[in-house]
């Protein structure tokens, strides 16, 4: 297949993060109503995990205004998909800057237009928040005049304002083209929520500067902290019997051995162990004694960077636990609103296909309960960024459009970046995989919303490898189902370990973290786990339809019927030799393989079956550790072909003629 999949990126110039400061300032500069002559000017002033703060200052006659605002860019993207950035001036916006620069307002009308449609596909179900033309126009005269009118009236005439007078069509552009505005004023980032939840602020430093007592009592420590925790607390005692000593020897310089208390001296250390250099403010001997102090800590945290390291490490895991545990309730109902919109995208036959903490949006609707209170009502879920997204379910068409091939690599597949004609090729259901696609997004959100880690850091940087591929000259030698697949491979291989591994660091947080599952999620799973299920037993059947063993009617009835631990015991059978001395080797180990598969697919079967039994109990529920792994295994089984390689055992045929005469015996001693 030679079908072309992504272009080439024409992104802008300069930089998209600067050219954003330049327009908030030209906006500040006009709303100040500032000559065009007056001289601006922006300074980053600080830089705070990825959230750069900028200062705007505009003169205005003698005047020298100035405010601030902050820029920050929303997760990484792979293919042609826009930049995109978390802006606070004033209220909270989202700005998208298209990889191809938009010059044709019409054009720009039309995008508008394709997500607001995939919006009204969604409504009412899921609420969701598109771009406007006034989200920024309603900041600028003339068009704030109007702003007290309806939402939609007053979006239809700022576009027809804008129609009617092209000039001012610049307050939409944003280095050299038109640029999406959303506003999130009343809205938080998932990604937001999770950092708040998961923040453990100044826990830490209270906590270690709280130790007066319990650091240097044993049985107290091993209480609060565990039983497998005495070791280092035999070894910050040294370094701090250390610290007394080397203390002393200060305080007789300064001649004040006698006037510091122990309960001082523990005070200093601990300050110290949380991080906190002494200062003049503590009224401490003397500045020169302070610096001597602090030089005193650093030398002996120094010397003992290990140990101090290894406490620091008791203590951060104590203080997560115990966070974790409080924030238990809402980090549950947080998974099952989110579970529930992945229902709601397959009911409403649409796939947002770039699903992430930063395109998802919560609403509180109540700020006065307490996280552990959490109730389904206090909050709700929804949707932001449909420029990837596609309906593959729709009344008026049969045929699914094409939608844009991009995705953000921690939380997109192979499948994100290759066009439609190829995936129907590969796996014939084309609707199912792009509902499949948004599973894959959602696993690795519920993973982010439980420990706050990424899941998929390694097996994302494969598709950025893909899309070099693509645009490379080493695509001369390869068709696109040939890169397709051979991606696909050392994607789902890379996936698979980082997930064991991911679950395994994980295995009693995501354990311990119990959700109740809704009807409809339940609904869900069991559509998906009935498709695996009917699709094993198909291959369970041609398995045994298309072996040349065992040839009999009822021998084939009996494989089909049979249980794992029933298939075996034939295959124990038959690799001890028993009864089947006269057959040739080669057949035993032909028949041993046979049962391996077998084996492991009556295996598959009555898992999903046990898994169907779960799902119908009431109330259900579910570990997330659980539910992790079974959506993985739906998604892995989906999306990957077991002939692109050996990750699992794979069906053979059996075709030696020369054994014919073997296979007789075979059938009548094993069945």
């Amino acid at each position: 297949m030679e079908t072309q999949a992504l272009p080439n990126i024409k992104r802008l110039n300069s930089d998209d993060r600067i050219l954003i400061v330049e327009y908030f300032l030209n906006l500040f500069k006009l709303r100040k109503r500032a000559p065009k002559e007056s001289r601006t000017g922006f300074s980053l002033i600080d830089v705070k995990n990825s959230e750069y703060i900028y200062k705007l200052n505009v003169l205005h006659g003698k005047q020298r205004l100035s405010r601030r605002m902050s820029i920050y860019q929303l997760s990484e993207n792979s293919g042609s998909k826009s930049n995109c950035f978390r802006v606070v001036y004033d209220t909270l916006f989202v700005i998208k800057i298209p990889p191809f620069p938009i010059k044709s307002f019409e054009e720009y009308i039309n995008d508008i237009n394709s997500e607001r449609h995939i919006v009204e596909a969604l409504a009412p179900d899921i609420e969701c928040i598109s771009p406007r033309v006034s989200t920024l126009l309603k900041k600028i005269a003339p068009f704030s005049h109007d702003v007290d009118m309806e939402p939609e009236k007053f979006e239809q005439k700022c576009i027809q304002r804008l129609r009617a007078f092209p000039q001012l069509q610049k307050y939409l552009q944003i280095g050299g083209t038109f640029a999406f505005f959303m506003d999130l004023s009343k809205h938080r980032f998932l990604s937001q929520v999770i950092d708040k939840i998961h923040d453990s602020g100044n826990k830490m430093e209270k906590e270690i500067i709280g130790q007066v007592d319990s650091l240097w009592d044993l049985m107290v420590f091993e209480d609060i902290y565990g039983m497998d925790t005495a070791p280092v607390f035999y070894r910050i005692n040294d370094v701090y019997r250390n610290y007394e000593s080397r203390l002393a020897h200060l305080l007789r310089k300064h001649r004040q051995e006698g006037s510091v208390s122990i309960y001082e001296k523990k005070e200093w250390f601990l300050n110290y162990l949380a991080g906190k250099a002494s200062d003049s403010e503590q009224n401490i001997i003397s500045q020169e004694f302070i610096v001597e102090l602090n030089c005193l800590m650093e030398n002996i945290f120094k010397e003992n960077y290990d140990t101090i390291e290894e406490y620091r490490k008791i203590i951060e895991k104590y203080i997560y636990k115990l966070r974790f545990k409080q924030n238990k309730p809402k980090l549950q109902l947080i998974i099952t609103k989110i579970l529930s919109i992945l229902d709601r995208l397959h009911q409403k036959g649409v796939a947002i296909r770039d699903l992430k903490p930063d395109n998802i949006f919560v609403a509180e609707h109540n700020e006065n309960t307490g996280i552990t209170s959490a109730h389904p009502s206090d909050l709700s879920i929804g949707l932001i960024d449909f420029e990837t997204a596609v309906r593959f379910k729709s009344k008026y068409d049969n045929k699914i459009e094409q939608p844009l091939l991009a995705g953000t690599p921690s939380y997109a597949t192979p499948s994100h970046l290759f066009p439609n004609e190829l995936l129907c090729d590969a796996f014939q259901d084309l609707s199912r995989i792009f509902h499949i696609q948004d599973w894959q997004a959602v696993i690795a959100i519920i993973y982010s919303i439980s420990t706050q880690q990424h899941l998929s850091e390694k097996t994302g940087r494969v598709l950025p490898g893909i899309i070099k591929i693509m645009r490379s000259t080493e695509m001369k030698n390869m068709t696109l189902t040939e890169l397709f697949k051979k991606g696909s491979h050392s994607f789902w291989c890379t996936a698979v370990r980082e997930f064991k591994e991911k679950l395994r660091t994980r295995e009693d947080m995501l354990k311990s973290l119990i959700v109740t599952l809704p009807h409809n999620v339940k609904l869900m799973l069991k559509r998906e786990i009935n498709f695996e299920n009917d699709r094993v037993n198909k291959i369970i059947w041609k398995q045994v339809d298309s072996q040349n063993i065992f040839k009999s009617r009822k021998s084939r009835k009996i494989l089909i019927e049979a249980s794992c631990e029933v298939i075996g015991q034939y295959k124990l059978k038959c690799e001890s030799g028993r009864n089947t001395s006269d057959s040739k080797t080669k057949l035993r180990k032909l028949t041993v393989k046979f049962f391996q598969k077998l084996e492991y697919l009556k295996l598959q079967s009555q898992q999903l079956a046990h898994t169907i039994a779960l799902l119908d109990q009431r109330p259900t529920t579910i570990s997330v550790y659980e539910l992790l792994e079974l959506m993985f295994n739906i998604v892995l089984k989906a999306m990957y072909l077991e002939d692109w390689g050996n990750m699992s055992l794979v069906n053979e045929q059996f075709t030696d003629n020369d054994l014919y005469a073997e296979t007789v015996m075979i059938e009548k001693t094993l069945l």
